[in-house]
């Protein structure tokens, strides 16, 4: 009697289907014959890949809820077999970055034709955009344009003529 095992495949199409400043759920498309799955995540690349979920056959999303904003976090999959010696390979690395939260206390005040824009400092941003709304068709629908990018260090604008 011959016997020819097979090792079970990785899950195909890893990726993020949600990401804001205290969530990111992951998730792939199932693998027929799967026990199972663990994902992993680390915050550097380089380091080992660390458990952060084992779950079932039918469960083809992941909720990560520990994450911190503006923090870069990485992650794997695995498909866990009937047997430990056919789970699958590590799949390759997929990452993503926290979103960081708005800026709150934005203020505006007008001089003239200069309209000034302040805001509180979000710790870890890198840069702000800053846009003006063009047309309000509905309540639920604006065009807006984005007008300028600002470093990290800029915590307000002076804006000339704007119409």
């Amino acid at each position: 009697e011959c016997v020819i095992e097979v090792l079970i495949p990785t899950p195909s199409n890893l990726q993020f289907a949600d990401v804001d400043e205290e969530n990111i759920t992951v998730k792939w498309d199932a693998v027929h014959g799967a026990k199972g799955y663990v994902l992993y995540r680390n915050s550097d690349i380089d380091s080992e890949p660390q458990k952060l979920a084992e779950l079932d056959a039918d469960e083809t999303e992941f909720r990560d809820t520990s994450v911190k904003a503006g923090e870069k976090y990485y992650y794997r999959i695995m498909t866990l077999a009937d047997k430990d010696e056919y789970n699958s390979d590590i799949s390759e690395v997929v990452y993503t970055t926290a979103k960081l939260p708005a800026p709150e206390k934005v203020t505006s005040s007008k001089n003239g034709v200069w309209i000034n824009v302040e805001w509180s400092a979000v710790e870890k941003a890198k840069s702000y955009l800053v846009f003006k709304i063009l047309a309000i068709y509905t309540q639920a629908f604006q065009v807006m344009q984005h007008i300028i990018l600002l470093n990290s260090r800029t915590i307000g604008i002076n804006m000339c003529n704007l119409k």
